[in-house]
């Protein structure tokens, strides 16, 4: 396959934002909107854009504050570079500067000031810049756009660090003065390095690709909801594993731990997984990843975002059941929950199930409800979101492994996976964990299924191997059950879900078979009548044909005709002699 060359690779970075009707910035620190986007900024507001400009924090650590007065110094900066720009002052939020904690309430926050500007572009910082309060920030505003879906999209700027792949780069050549008027408007900044020239300096940067009559260019990573929704990688590359040198790992405080247990394969799709545990809002939790894979698995850094990873297992294969009963010894966390290497979790996954366990001590056991994609993570119709029945889990299982957060005390209870089995373990454990009381049903679908030809959880199973590893559980269980316990189970096996299901399944195939049949039927019923039309032409023109014989019959018996013979032998002698000697 040829290299791309230069012309192909910027063939896929655009140079003008798709019409906007509202615009919402959000900056980190006063000044961080001027730096990172002004000029594309005042090109928008001049077009009619509306744009609303949240300054997050209050930006008391941007320098010398001895005298208290650093704060609203760089308020006022930030007032003055907005009127330069044609741009109404900003709304400052004023959090402590170094303080933002990427989490629901600062999601919830945004999501709010989104919907309240009915903004359709949402300026965010770079995940790529080193400041936590940027990471944070670009982490819960991506969260917040991908929550609310639709057509918003986020425009991803730069401020101190360059973002590693925009794809769209700005032109900004006309605002470019402007610009560099707006960045004089902060001399406490400018006291500390000459933010001005090195800001122009990357705009000036930016400008390369787009031509010798560009002279200033802003860069931007534009990402739809729909793109969120699919996860982003530059959200979850290097700055992630260096947020916890910058002030930006949480504590866990009064929120318990909870643990994830990764029985790894070393899966193309195990780094998804672990990126979908660096992105949760959740603040305390710890990654147990269990090598079942042996020796030639491939190195998992010691930290997923801010959560560690403690990987564990020697050089050789482990069964399934018991590299998660090896993960579950090693857990320290207070909720555990279990994640195969194939498939993931969004954001809010573990913060809500943990909030709902706690708001009802009485369950040990925490579920949701969870969507399915295709190996291209096209989502699919299929999902599982079935309310708890203990009777109707015996009969067959409808929660997929990472739907599932339980407490640790049900491991002191003597639940653990079989180790005996090598199909459906995550089921039987369910049924161990539902002898101690029912499952919290929570509502939403927070986890993601990826169905493909070797998922498990019995989709797309071998019924060779299936049936017996069923009947392997029916017989550890049915032993266990009641009269009363049975004859609902052989009610719950008539209206099994998950059964009626796969007959509503067959049953849209067979309705599509018989509506092709009779698509068929249809087919030769017109066949059929355009060969009777044929056969009807044939048959008249047989009879034209006879026609034209009896006609011809009756002409050689007529009277004229044999009266006339002598002269139509004469015509021909003539002709003859004409032909001979003409």
């Amino acid at each position: 396959m040829a290299i791309a060359n230069e012309q192909e690779l910027f063939s896929t970075i655009t140079t003008a934002f798709p019409p906007v009707r509202k615009a919402l910035v959000i900056a980190p620190h006063p000044d961080d909107e001027v730096f990172g986007c002004g000029g594309t900024l005042s090109l928008l507001r001049g077009s009619g854009c509306m744009v609303t400009i949240i300054i997050v924090t209050n930006g008391a650590l941007g320098g010398d504050s001895a005298d208290g007065k650093l704060i609203e110094i760089r308020a006022d900066e930030s007032r003055a570079a907005a009127k330069l720009l044609g741009l109404d002052a900003p709304v400052f939020w004023g959090l402590p500067d170094r303080g933002v904690s990427y989490g629901e309430v600062l999601i919830d926050r945004l999501i709010k000031i989104i919907l309240e500007t009915d903004a359709d572009l949402v300026f965010l910082p770079s995940p790529s810049d080193w400041h936590p309060d940027h990471q944070a920030i670009a982490f819960a505003g991506a969260e917040a756009i991908r929550r609310l879906g639709g057509l918003r999209q986020a425009a991803f700027y730069e401020v101190t660090d360059p973002l590693p792949s925009p794809n769209l780069i700005h032109d900004i050549s006309a605002a470019e003065a402007l610009k560099h008027q707006a960045m004089r408007c902060f001399p406490s900044q400018l006291q500390e390095q000459p933010y001005d020239s090195r800001i122009s300096g990357i705009n000036n940067f930016r400008a390369l690709h787009l031509g010798a009559q560009v002279k200033s260019a802003e860069a931007f990573s534009l990402l739809s909801a729909a793109d969120l929704d699919q996860g982003l990688p530059i959200l979850l590359d290097g700055p992630l594993a260096t947020r916890r040198n910058f002030g930006f790992a949480a504590t866990g405080g009064d929120m318990p731990l909870v643990s994830v247990i990764i029985r790894s394969m070393d899966r193309p799709t195990l780094i998804e997984a672990l990126d979908s545990l660096a992105l949760q809002t959740y603040s305390n939790i710890e990654v147990v990843l269990v090598n079942a894979k042996g020796s030639d698995h491939q190195k998992i850094d010691q930290w997923r975002g801010r959560f560690p990873v403690l990987m564990m297992g020697a050089g050789e294969r482990i069964p399934r059941s018991r590299a998660a009963n090896m993960g579950l010894d090693a857990a320290h966390g207070e909720y555990l929950m279990l994640l195969d290497d194939d498939d993931w979790i969004e954001a809010d996954h573990i913060q809500k199930l943990v909030a709902a366990i706690r708001q009802h001590p009485e369950f040990k056991v925490a579920y949701t409800g969870v969507k399915c994609v295709d190996e291209r993570k096209n989502l699919l119709a299929n999902k599982f979101d079935t309310p708890f029945d203990a009777v109707q889990l015996v009969a067959g299982n409808f929660i997929p492994i990472h739907a599932v957060l339980f407490t640790r005390g049900l491991l002191e209870l003597g639940c653990r996976l079989d180790e005996s089995l090598d199909l459906y373990e995550d089921w039987d454990f369910w049924i161990q964990l539902s002898r101690h009381g029912d499952f919290l049903k929570v509502d939403g679908l927070s986890a993601v299924y990826r169905i493909t030809q070797q998922t498990g959880f019995g989709v797309n199973t071998d019924p060779v191997v299936a049936e017996p590893a069923a009947l392997v559980l029916y017989k550890k269980w049915l032993a266990r059950l009641g009269g009363r316990q049975i004859t609902s189970l052989m009610q719950a096996v008539r209206h099994n879900p998950i059964k009626d299901s796969q007959i509503s399944g067959l049953n849209q195939a067979v309705a599509e078979r018989d509506a092709r049949i009779s698509g068929l039927h249809q087919v030769m019923a017109e066949r059929d009548a355009q060969i009777a039309g044929l056969r009807q032409a044939v048959a008249e023109r047989d009879a034209q044909i006879a026609g034209y014989g009896e006609t011809i019959q009756k002409t050689y018996r007529s009277r004229s005709w044999r009266l006339t013979r002598p002269l139509r032998f004469l015509e021909r002698l003539l002709g003859g002699w004409l032909r001979n000697n003409g």
